[in-house]
Formats: C-alpha cells, sequence, structure tokens
C-alpha cells in the first residue's frame, strides 16, 4: 500500500500579545488631523452652497410668457467719434404657425440635426453633454454642443439668460428648462422652437424661413430635400444660408438626411433622392441699412460679431447702439484709392484694411466693391497666400532665439531643402548677403535656409501668436476662420493662407515694439436705457522683446527705402513693409505702416472654378506681371498719404542689432552688438506718374503706375513651372518673393 503523504498544516503568523492588541493606535500627525476636519467642514459646506445656488437659481427663475413676442428694437451704429452712420431695423421676418402645419419631416430633420433623443430624454441630455464633451476633447475645441432643443428654445426666447460661456448661464438655462418641460409638453416645445430658432436672413421660425429661402413656399409645402436644408443651417446660420458656401451646405444637410435615414424615419431610397437634389435657394444680401451705410462690409462684420456673441434674438431685442472704430474719413479714402486705381473693367478684386497698432482698433476696410451685389468680404473672409510677406515672421523667430540680422548667408540662385529646389526671381545669384539685405531684396534661397535653421513650426507658433490668429468673429456667422499654417519649409515663401485683417494684425505688433493688440471694430455697446453692455478692454500682449520689433522694422525700412518697395514711399515720414506675390502672380500683397498706422493691401482675381487654373495679375494696366510692389504698393501709398496728413510723422525707434552672427565661412558663430545707423531720409522728387512716387514704370512706357524697374533691383514676383504646387486654390511656387 502506498505511503500517505505526510498532512501539512498551514503555517500561520503568530498572534500579537495581548498588551500589543490593546496598545492605543499610532498618533496620527498634525497635519493629517486638521485635514480630516477641514474635509468634515469643507464638504458638507460645498454641498449646502451648491444646493442652495441651485434652489436659488429654480426658485427665481423665471419660465417665459411663450404667447408675448418682445417687440423688436432697431439698432444704431456709431462712427469712431460718436457719430450715427447707420441702422439695423429688425422688422422680424417672423410666422407663427401651428405645429400641425409644420411637415413631419420639417419636425424630425430639426431633431435629426439638433436633438435626435428629444422625445427620450429631459430637458437636459446628459449623453449628449456627454458625447459633446468627447468630441470637443477629440478636436480640441468646442465642435460640438450638448444642449437640448429645450434648452435651445430658452436662449431663443428668453434673452435674459444671456449667452456667456459660464457655469452660472448654463445653471440658469437648464434650470428654466426643467420648468418648462414640467408646464409644457414635449410637442408644444417643439412647436414654440420651430417658431422662434433663427435660419439666417432675418427669418425667424420654419415658415419664415421657408418664405424666405424657397421663394415664398408656406412651410406646409416644404419636400423633404428643403426641410432638411433649413434644418442644417440652424448650426450656423450666417455661414450655411449664404450662396459662397453651399458646397459645406449641400454637406451639413447630406449629414441631416443620412441621420434621419439610419433613425427609420426615411427610407434609403427617400434619403438618396434628397442627397441628389442640388441647393437652390435665393442668394440677397440680409435686407437692412447696412448695405446703404458709407461702410457696408465693415458693418456687416460688426453684425456678425455682434450676432456671435448675443445671438440673433437679443440683437433683435434690446436696441443696442454701437459704437465703432471706423473713421468715416479713411473709408472714404480707402473706397476712393482702390476705385481710383483699379477704374477698368476687368481689373481684379481688392482688399484693404488699417489699424490703429497701439490699440488694434480697425479704422478702414474695404471688402469689395459692391455689398448688394458680393457681400463676400474679401477682407476678412477671403484667405489666400501670403507671399513673401511670411518672410518678416522666419526673421522674427530667428531674432527671438538670439540671431543677429547682421548674419551672413550664401544667397546663391538656387538651393536645395529637403529635396526640393528654391531659386530667387530671375535666378538671380546674391552671393554671401546678411539678413538685412536678404529681407530688403526678398532673397528666396536665404530665408528657405533660415526657416530650416530655426524650425517652420516655431515659426508658426510666433506668427499666430504675433497676430495671425486674429478674427473678429469664430466663424458661426461668416466664412472667417484662422489660418493653418503648414510647419514646413515653403512657410518662408507663404504657402500658407492668411486674411489681409489678419496680416494687418499682425504687423502692427511690430508698429507697436512687440505688444500685440487683438484687432476689433466695436468699442462700447449701450442697450436702449443706456446701460452699458460691452466696452473693449485690451492691455496688449507682449510677443517679442522691444528691440526684436524695432530690429524687424529696420529691416522692413530697407525694403521701401531701397528694396522691392520703393513705390511705397511716403514724402514726410518713415515707414517699413513687406511686398508678397505668390506663384504666378496669382496674388499680390504689400502690408506696412508708419508709428501710427497699419494698412494691408490685397489683389487677385476671384477662383471661380477651383478645378481651373487660378487666374494670373498679368497685363494690368500696362504692367505685365503684377508683383507687390506694384500696384498694391501704389495703393497703399496713396492711401497713406491722405489716412497719415493730420497725424504726427513720428520717428521708429533706433534698435540695437545685437546677437549671435552666423557667418557661412567659418566654422563658429561670433556675437556683436551694434547700433543701427540712421537711414538717410528717402529722396522724393515730383513724377508725372503715378503722383507723388518716385518710381519710374516698370513696363511699356504706357504704364500708369510707378514701379522699381528690374534692371536696378531684384524682381518680387518670380515663379518657376516646374514647382511643387502647394496651397488650396493655387501653388506657392517655391521660387516666388516679393
Amino acid at each position: 500500500m502506498a505511503a500517505r503523504p505526510p498532512t501539512v498544516t498551514p503555517s500561520r503568523s503568530p498572534l500579537p500579545s495581548r498588551a500589543a492588541r490593546h496598545a492605543p493606535p499610532p498618533e496620527r500627525s498634525r497635519f493629517q488631523r486638521i485635514l480630516r476636519w477641514a474635509l468634515w467642514l469643507i464638504v458638507p459646506l460645498l454641498a449646502i452652497v451648491a444646493g442652495s445656488l441651485v434652489g436659488l437659481v429654480y426658485a427665481f427663475a423665471k419660465v417665459p410668457v411663450l404667447d408675448q413676442v418682445p417687440a423688436a428694437q432697431t439698432t444704431v451704429f456709431l462712427d469712431r467719434k460718436g457719430a450715427e452712420i447707420a441702422t439695423l431695423s429688425p422688422t422680424e421676418n417672423r410666422r407663427i404657425v401651428p405645429l400641425s402645419t409644420i411637415p413631419k419631416n420639417m419636425q424630425l430633420a430639426v431633431l435629426a440635426a439638433e436633438d435626435r433623443d428629444f422625445y427620450k430624454h429631459g430637458a437636459i441630455s446628459y449623453k449628449g453633454m456627454l458625447r459633446a464633451t468627447l468630441a470637443n476633447l477629440r478636436n480640441a475645441g468646442v465642435s460640438q454642443g450638448g444642449s437640448t432643443i429645450t434648452q435651445q428654445y430658452v436662449k431663443n426666447a428668453y434673452p435674459s439668460v444671456g449667452r456667456s460661456r459660464n457655469l452660472f448661464r448654463k445653471l440658469k438655462e437648464a434650470v428654466i428648462a426643467v420648468k418648462l418641460e414640467k408646464k409644457y409638453t414635449k410637442d408644444q416645445i417643439l412647436g414654440f422652437y420651430l417658431n422662434t430658432v433663427y435660419f439666417g436672413r432675418g427669418a425667424y421660425g420654419v415658415d419664415a424661413a421657408s418664405r424666405t429661402f424657397f421663394k415664398n413656399r408656406p412651410a406646409r409645402k416644404l419636400t423633404l430635400a428643403q426641410s432638411a436644408l433649413l434644418a442644417a443651417t440652424i448650426r450656423a446660420p450666417e455661414f450655411y444660408s449664404k450662396k459662397e458656401n453651399f458646397k459645406s451646405t449641400k454637406i451639413r444637410r447630406d449629414y441631416v438626411l443620412r441621420v434621419m435615414q439610419e433613425r427609420g424615419w426615411i427610407t434609403e431610397k427617400q434619403a438618396t433622392g434628397a442627397i441628389n437634389t442640388p441647393v437652390h435657394e435665393s442668394s440677397s444680401a440680409p435686407s437692412s441699412g447696412i448695405a446703404e451705410s458709407p461702410a457696408p462690409y465693415f458693418l456687416e462684420k460688426v453684425r456678425q460679431y455682434l450676432l456671435d456673441k448675443y445671438g440673433a434674438t437679443r440683437l433683435a431685442q434690446e436696441g443696442f447702439r454701437v459704437q465703432t472704430t471706423i473713421d468715416l474719413g479713411m473709408q472714404k479714402e480707402a473706397e476712393q484709392t482702390i476705385r481710383r486705381v483699379l477704374d477698368q473693367t476687368g481689373d481684379p478684386k481688392a482688399s484693404l484694411v488699417a489699424l490703429d497698432p497701439k490699440t488694434g482698433a480697425v479704422r478702414a476696410m474695404y471688402g469689395g466693391k459692391d455689398f448688394a451685389k458680393e457681400p463676400f468680404n474679401y477682407a476678412t473672409d477671403a484667405r489666400r497666400q501670403a507671399g513673401s510677406t511670411m518672410k518678416p515672421f522666419v526673421l522674427e523667430e530667428a531674432l527671438n532665439e538670439g540671431y543677429s540680422v547682421n548674419s551672413v548667408f550664401p544667397g546663391p540662385n538656387k538651393f536645395t531643402v529637403q529635396g526640393h529646389e528654391y531659386s530667387n526671381f530671375g535666378t538671380e545669384s546674391f552671393g554671401p548677403i546678411t539678413l538685412m539685405d536678404a529681407t530688403r531684396h526678398s532673397v528666396n534661397t536665404v530665408y528657405v535656409q533660415l526657416i530650416e535653421k530655426v524650425g517652420p513650426q516655431k515659426v508658426a507658433d510666433l506668427a499666430m501668436r504675433t497676430g495671425l490668429s486674429d478674427t473678429i468673429e469664430d466663424g458661426r456667422f461668416s466664412p472667417e476662420r484662422k489660418p493653418v499654417l503648414d510647419p514646413k519649409v515653403p512657410l518662408a515663401l507663404g504657402a500658407s493662407d492668411v486674411s489681409t485683417l489678419q496680416l494687418a494684425s499682425a504687423y502692427g505688433t511690430w508698429a507697436n515694439q512687440g505688444v500685440h493688440h487683438q484687432a476689433y471694430l466695436v468699442e462700447k455697446v449701450t442697450n436702449s436705457n443706456g446701460r452699458l453692455v460691452e466696452r473693449h478692454q485690451d492691455p496688449g500682449t507682449p510677443v517679442v522683446r522691444p528691440n526684436i520689433a524695432n530690429t524687424i522694422t529696420a529691416a522692413l525700412r530697407g525694403v521701401v527705402e531701397g528694396g522691392t518697395a520703393t513705390a511705397a514711399r511716403l514724402p514726410d515720414r518713415e515707414v517699413a513693409g513687406k511686398t508678397g506675390t505668390t506663384s504666378n502672380s496669382v496674388d499680390a500683397r504689400f502690408v506696412g505702416y508708419d508709428a501710427n498706422l497699419v494698412t494691408s493691401v490685397w489683389m487677385g482675381y476671384e477662383n471661380k472654378n477651383p478645378k481651373k487654373p487660378p487666374k494670373r495679375l498679368t497685363g494690368i494696366h500696362g504692367i505685365g506681371e503684377v508683383t507687390g510692389g506694384s500696384l498694391p504698393a501704389v495703393i497703399w501709398r496713396q492711401f497713406m498719404e491722405q489716412a497719415t496728413a493730420n497725424l504726427a510723422p513720428l520717428p521708429f525707434p533706433d534698435p540695437t542689432f545685437d546677437g549671435i552672427v552666423l557667418n557661412p565661412t567659418t566654422t563658429s558663430a561670433t556675437t556683436t552688438t551694434t547700433t543701427a545707423p540712421p537711414p538717410p531720409p528717402p529722396t522724393v522728387t515730383q513724377p508725372t506718374f503715378p503722383p507723388q512716387t518716385t518710381q519710374p514704370p516698370l513696363q511699356p512706357p504706357s504704364s500708369t503706375f510707378g514701379v522699381v524697374p528690374s534692371s536696378t533691383l531684384p524682381g518680387p514676383g518670380g515663379t518657376n513651372q516646374g514647382a511643387p504646387q502647394l496651397g488650396r486654390d493655387q501653388s506657392t511656387d517655391p521660387n516666388n518673393s516679393g
């Protein structure tokens, strides 16, 4: 018989002694005792405060009277001096109709677009809030909202709730929404919402929107495709309701239709048929006094800003008096200058923005020729390639890293970086050249070396902080957007798209010795009772040291006094600026400033068919190829002569040229400090054309505009047909300049 395995008794730890078992627990530290008592006191106190706050809001929050629509009041626009310049009279286009007359497809389309679980959740959708939070975290920004239709209705019908993005406003909104859902049915609330929500073009409610967008068609006759289209506009009504944005509108509409299909509200056949329906709407500008004002593009942007900040209902009801930043004298001069220079049929589009660098106040804005026919604002909403106006941002980063403007780089006619070949205009070779002179003559091969050395991402980040990120409103009511700067070597030559306003704002930082003030249009807003609603305040944000900004200004003075922009010289004051010309002369820019005013000018044709090559700026007014140093610089000079006539000609501060001096002929950098000598004053003669310029004609003698002869200075608009294509609408040639 097999031996029985031995029995193993599991070992047990010895029991503590009787004295140890009855010993007192170790004494807590003083910090632990304080923390314990603090938690016992603070947690209940916070709970009491939070509960009291919710209770107070719930007790005092009044449910709006739903059968009374507040009377609309006129908004008054004032110039910088307080003189009335226009009014916005919102004789509200609103028609109240019973829910029973609104097609079921229209109701379901709105639910698909805004709150697909409306009939399943209460006044607040915690699932929707979580989904929106996760989406916003994924996109690193606000891409979705978590408000239910009931909460949205509260914002539409109850202006006193406000639109501030803070916890108390959301709490008040949520409490009123809860009260509403206790008092009214879901169908009633949906009916209230559909009769008050804003669809764009002054239309409040689905019936008014149907008649506005579809040739007076009543809501009861809306088709599935039309219903989805209206529902799609609710998210950003001023954007999606504009003809130039129909591509985005169709994408949004088709998304709504697919949601309806996924929910089983329509069949796949119905969804496909509606998706195949083209987007057709009327495309008139909003009817108001803005179109007839002396600054329609400026005031329309002000209106969009107010819509974004206060909402359509509050703007229509509170009778705002809006004091703007506009200087009507400068505005008139901007209009007259561009129309005087571009006075022929077939001339290109142009835009101009002038602002005060010490505050960011926009003094003039030319966004187009005819607002009534074409309300698209080319000054703020058109993002076109920057060309060589981006080069100073590369210099800014180099100076910020401690390099000297006296650093010397080779300036060959061609230079290869990361497998791409870049060349100067006319394949001109400059030999060893300082950064100061490379800026003056816009040497491409130097600047691609410089951006590779300091890093394109650093340049992009600093450029955004300098002012390229500026917008007037966040794009909910217009195509205005912040630029996306591609952090690659071609950024140095202007491969990314920016607006005329953004360049003006960024250059203003250098004019203001390194302190940035965000561009703005509204000084203050009061309501009909005289109560102050808003006052602009901006102490300024330091971006770079004053000496860096002043060094950039010194380099840009050289551009005007002896470089690619001598056509921009002013007879009585120091000015600094930079030209920019994109590939094949598709866009031409000049941005410049004196100590008082920054002005940014753009010129180019509208690219109506993205499948075709954009139209070039050639053969205009006798100029074979328009560059930033020709017509844009002429417009800038003629405008600035009048705009600064009553402003003192203040000198720029003299910088100290310090920092590490890079030299390609040595193995180590040297450090020097020199003070910039005062440049000689520009010589100004009385020419025959154009008035008050010192430049002879660039091309044939028949030209009516003065520019620098190409035999004297390196030309600012070179192209290379074999260059890689970059950008959205047109290419940025690695060899552009200007």
